[in-house]
């Protein structure tokens, strides 16, 4: 567990230590994506109900070094995010491995694998919407 933080953190200050590439503009442009904790809503056209001191799934974007982090729902995540004007696409996602009640390791699993399948966003009604295929997959809410 120590060793999957260390690495965690690791990919961290690795990814901080790139530098910016042509997006800078599209970034301050589009920045009502990044930096904000995005609440899991919706999945699949279902709606997620939260019990009482149940784990939230959650996104943030940075804008600085182009990485996505978040909750799972029991796990923490960190990927890489790769965005340019709509789209956007997740890759390397990796995290933690803690025992999670079936429930939440069932959302964990079908959340992780539809974020590896996103290839567009937009924001409607201050709600951001990921896509694949222009069919909502993943809805979150500010936090």
């Amino acid at each position: 567990m120590k060793r999957l933080l260390f690495i965690l953190v690791s990919l961290l200050f690795a990814l901080e230590g790139c530098t910016q590439n042509d997006n800078t503009l599209l970034k301050q442009k589009d920045s009502t994506i990044y930096n904000r904790v995005w609440v899991l809503t919706r999945m699949n056209n279902r709606k997620i109900n939260y019990k009482e001191n149940q784990m939230k799934v959650t996104l943030v974007i940075t804008s600085e070094n182009e990485y996505a982090s978040g909750s799972s729902g029991c796990n923490t995540y960190v990927g890489q995010v790769v965005i340019k004007r709509n789209h956007i696409m997740f890759r390397d996602i990796g995290s933690t491995k803690m025992l999670c009640p079936d429930e939440n390791e069932a959302i964990e699993r079908m959340y992780l694998n539809n974020l590896n399948d996103i290839d567009s966003w937009r924001i409607i009604d201050e709600d951001l919407y990921l896509y694949k295929n222009e069919r909502p997959i993943l809805i979150y809410t500010k936090e």
